[in-house]
């Protein structure tokens, strides 16, 4: 008779379990074939050369360099030493076409030496990307914009004391960011020191808008911005009504003393809530602009001079439609929150390599691409099922999956286990990429 042996985590055979050594191309990281041969389908490698090749050296060009830091951060990687653990991946140098991988030390004396004009150019890269290849076809498009603390703990250059919710007096960086409303997509970003506002001095945000109107959204009919009470400005208003955008924008904290309780038109209240609209003199009495409500009338509330209440929720726009409508179009901007939360737990927002504020400018402007890449790869080759997700779960499901090259009639085969999670999702972004089929790739 034979006796039956099972294996499992208390089975005292485990520990005879033997090891060996093999000459296999094992990895990590099978899903970085398609997204190589995404990347290769934008162009994005001939794109890099193009705008910043005159920094390549004798045994990388930038575009390689380049390219490998952006796959490193759409792999996870938040620090500059991560960049080190590929150094012993085959099949990782086999997908980005590398006979080695650098050191930590040779990527970042490779940032060190880019100027403020390789920051433009490396902005410029990714614009173009959006306007040719990920934005084409759009007819409209809604742009949240915001600003966010990145706390820091050492002494980097352009770090200074603000608003810091985290730590009190905290010393922190505040960028100013631009996502696509629809994908999240980061359409532009500034890296900028801790004790500006979120509009910055006059001519900082304008500014950051004519980049984006000028090389991101310029072949887009109809543009929507939407943004928190940092940036109630007439200023910005008068911006964006004469490039023919829309807005709407909180004026939370917004004080009208020539305005009478009489002149707020409401509607009916239904289940508490109560919505109503307003005109107002903005900008010394000289254009009337128009102003949305939210009354909720079951919490306690204090009634302010202007006759509005504490609790209200106000927003300024230039949009037609109900007043319902336009807070709950306001309300959706909540999603620039769960993207900036995206990019800080995924794509190492607040985590710098250098002191200097230059390089960690180049670093940042790198995260928002790659953080793009991988939301643009979901989009065009994941089923729409799939684009709900986030980018880092799309991260671990289609990208960071174990695999091994094998050699298979001559030809080189990227084989995967069989127990691989959604196997028709594969079947479709091999498809759409127009790789080999997948079942002799996949099979055990």
């Amino acid at each position: 008779m034979v006796r039956k042996i099972i294996l499992n985590s208390r089975s005292s055979r485990k520990r005879f379990l033997g090891v060996e050594i093999g000459d296999e191309k094992i990895t990590t990281h099978g899903g970085l074939a398609p997204v190589k041969a995404f990347l290769d389908r934008v162009g994005l490698r001939p794109l890099l050369d193009r705008r910043l090749g005159h920094l390549g050296g004798s045994r990388y060009s930038a575009a390689e360099m380049l390219e490998l830091l952006l796959v490193s951060k759409i792999l996870g990687d938040t620090r500059m030493i991560e960049v080190e653990r590929y150094s012993k991946d085959d099949a990782f140098k086999y997908f980005l076409d590398l006979l080695s991988v650098p050191a930590a030390t040779t990527a970042s004396r490779f940032l060190e030496r880019m100027k403020a004009s390789d920051l433009l150019a490396l902005q410029f890269a990714w614009a173009e990307l959006l306007r040719e290849q990920f934005l084409r076809g759009r007819n409209s498009i809604v742009v949240d914009v915001d600003a966010t603390p990145l706390l820091q703990w050492g002494k980097q250059e352009g770090i200074a004391k603000g608003y810091c919710p985290q730590r009190r007096g905290g010393k922190t960086y505040s960028p100013n960011m631009a996502f696509d409303a629809k994908t999240g997509m980061p359409l532009h970003g500034v890296l900028r020191p801790g004790n500006r506002n979120s509009l910055g001095p006059v001519g900082e945000f304008e500014e950051f808008l004519d980049f984006l109107f000028a090389f991101v959204l310029r072949d887009i009919p109809r543009v929507i911005f939407r943004a928190d009470s940092g940036y109630y400005a007439n200023r910005v208003f008068q911006y964006l009504e004469e490039k023919g955008a829309q807005y709407v924008v909180s004026a939370r904290g917004v004080f009208f003393p020539k305005l009478k309780p009489e002149d707020i038109r409401w509607g009916q209240v239904r289940k508490g809530v109560q919505y109503g609209e307003f005109d107002y003199l903005c900008d010394n009495g000289q254009i009337l602009r128009r102003f949305v409500v939210k009354r909720d009338h079951t919490r306690d509330a204090q009634a302010r001079l202007d006759g509005l209440w504490d609790t209200d929720v106000v927003v300024v726009t230039n949009r037609k439609g109900r007043p319902k409508s336009i807070i709950r179009f306001y309300n959706d901007r909540g999603t620039a929150e769960q993207y900036i939360a995206e990019g800080k737990q995924g794509f190492g927002f607040a985590k710098f390599p250098s002191r200097r504020y230059l390089v960690n400018q180049i670093d940042f402007a790198g995260k928002l691409m790659a953080m793009g890449l991988l939301i643009a790869y979901r989009e065009a080759v994941l089923p729409p099922s799939m684009r709900k997700h986030r980018p880092s779960t799309v991260r671990n499901l289609f990208v960071n999956v174990g695999a091994k090259l094998v050699r298979r009639s001559g030809q080189t085969v990227l084989r995967l286990t069989k127990a691989i999670r959604y196997r028709q999702v594969w079947d479709v972004i091999l498809a759409r990429l127009r790789l080999p089929p997948p079942t002799p790739a996949i099979a055990s």
